[in-house]
């Protein structure tokens, strides 16, 4: 075989083996490659999932705090609430409301006006529901004034003259909104009783109005209600041995 064909042979075998020593490096390159970044990749995705784990373990303790607050504070608010409600109690229980209220300011304006204690207590304790009346009330028709200014015109006396019974009412109204000559018994009456020149008792409201006075032993009890004759009332006189 000729030199040359030989030493081209050659060439070509070093060629081929030096393509195959270069592929087989950049393969062995991009397998080395794949496993760093496949390793990479699972490292990152370690410390990934361990951060997540660290996260979600903050937050769990984060919420278990919270609850723990919440269910404290409700306690609070529930403790606090029946606090609220055991004042509440007491409030309503020591405090006078309604007539008991109007009862013990009597009674202390009573004390601080000279009457001794012990006969407030003697009348309080003589005082029941059951009255010891005259048989017979005494009632009278009444026309009722419409204007203040005229009622002292237009009074009525009872027991003997003792007791003056003042009373006027609102004027009633036409359809075209223009005043009556009588009074509107829809409408709020005053009534004042008199003795002497001083006013001892006044009420105003709905009928029927009714208005006390002691004199001597006796309780006079007076009862303001309107007529069917129209412009009228009925004054009633009822009197009770008092206490």
């Amino acid at each position: 075989m000729p030199l040359g064909f030989r030493e081209d042979r050659r060439r070509r075998r070093r060629r081929t083996q030096w393509l195959v020593f270069k592929w087989l490096v950049a393969f062995a390159l991009v397998i080395a490659a794949g496993a760093y970044a496949y390793e990479m990749g699972k490292r990152l995705a370690a410390t990934e999932l361990t951060r997540q784990r660290d996260q979600i373990e903050t937050l769990t303790a984060r919420v278990s705090e919270l609850e723990t607050r919440n269910t404290s504070q409700r306690a609070e608010v529930a403790a606090a609430e029946t606090t609220a409600q055991n004042w509440q109690q007491l409030y309503e229980r020591d405090v006078a409301r309604g007539p008991v209220k109007e009862l013990f300011e009597l009674i202390q304006h009573k004390l601080a006006s000279g009457v001794e204690a012990d006969r407030l207590k003697t009348v309080l304790t003589a005082t029941q529901n059951r009255r010891d009346c005259r048989r017979e009330a005494e009632r009278r028709k009444f026309p009722l004034p419409t204007r203040a200014r005229d009622a002292t015109n237009a009074s009525l006396n009872f027991a003997n003259g003792e007791v003056t019974v003042v009373a006027f009412g609102a004027p009633a109204k036409d359809e075209k909104g223009n005043e009556e000559s009588w009074f509107d018994p829809a409408q709020p009456v005053t009534a004042r009783l008199i003795r002497g020149r001083s006013t001892v008792a006044e009420q105003s409201g709905a009928m029927p109005l009714v208005l006390t006075q002691i004199i001597g032993e006796r309780e006079y009890r007076f009862t303001i209600d309107a007529n069917k004759l129209r412009g009228t009332v009925d004054i009633t006189s009822e009197s009770c041995r008092f206490p």
